[in-house]
């Protein structure tokens, strides 16, 4: 069956070298569940492009199970990296979901960022210590390894995830420091104002279609952000976003206008960019 075949030529790239303890023990780890039926591979007839063609979930038996479109199986080989790198990044989820249960499963959209943050990395660390100089890598490894080395991730998660990997990270740090008590919440609102300033000026100035895309996802990343830490209520500390109204009211309002604007100006008129960066991507970087 070709799931075996998968897990055998996988198994074959790790090997019992030590050049990655982190990959070694996802794949064990998936192994274990494949072979005691906690886990299995399904067949998803959704899933019809390379590029989305694999995907973790707990289905609705309670079973965690990685889902394989038929793109993805008609256009494996074993000399295939791409087929490899998607599949340890799942097998990731499968590692994160055997250790976290239904705390993964039922994780808020900024936690579910993270993991897969996490899982790019893995790609990354699997990439530099497996594939490189013994296979051919496709523009999208080339890109990943690219984006890891000079921006942390951030211009691929842009293009891959909409998202921006760098938004997140400096809200994710101000939440640090916030709940450290090294970072006040007057600090919290002047690095809101700063960032959102600095992205608004940015978005007209755009000069083409995709510098316009990439503002937008800068955009539409701060605005989430900026409500995970304002407006949505947690066991965590969270700005006082009353008791600082008044202070900065004026500012904070006008800025959530100007952001609001922006993305739902992009998203009525402008979004079928992604539509064609989508198939730009699936055409272009499975290769």
């Amino acid at each position: 069956m070709i799931y075996d075949e998968l897990m055998q030529n996988l198994k074959v790239i790790i090997g019992n070298n030590s050049f990655s303890d982190d990959i070694k023990k996802i794949f064990k780890t998936s192994e274990m569940l494949f072979q005691n039926n906690e886990a299995m591979f399904k067949l998803e007839p959704k899933f019809t492009k390379l590029l989305k063609g694999i995907g973790f979930i707990k289905d609705t038996e309670g079973n965690a199970c990685i889902l394989i479109g038929q793109k993805y199986i008609d256009t494996y080989s074993k000399n295939s990296s791409l087929h490899h790198t998607m599949l340890i990044h799942e097998m990731k989820h499968l590692f994160d979901y055997n250790i976290f249960k239904d705390k993964f499963i039922n994780c808020t959209s900024k936690e579910r960022h993270w993991y897969e943050f996490e899982a790019r990395n893995i790609e990354v660390e699997f990439i530099n210590n497996y594939l490189i100089g013994k296979y051919k890598l496709t523009k999208l490894e080339n890109l990943v390894i690219d984006s890891y080395e000079k921006d942390n991730l951030d211009y691929f998660t842009i293009l891959f995830h909409r998202i921006s990997k760098n938004i997140y990270s400096i809200f994710r740090n101000i939440e640090i420091e916030y709940n450290e008590n090294k970072f006040t919440e007057e600090n919290i609102v002047k690095e809101i104002i700063d960032n959102s300033l600095y992205w608004i000026n940015e978005y007209p100035n755009s000069k083409d279609n995709f510098s316009r895309y990439y503002n937008y996802i800068k955009i539409k990343s701060l605005r989430n952000c900026i409500e995970d830490i304002c407006l949505i209520n947690n066991e965590n500390k969270i700005i006082n976003f009353t008791k600082l109204f008044d202070k900065y009211g004026y500012y904070i309002s006008d800025i959530y206008y100007k952001l609001y604007e922006i993305i739902d100006d992009y998203e009525k008129n402008r979004s079928g960019f992604m539509i064609n960066l989508d198939d730009f991507l699936e055409n272009e970087y499975t290769k």
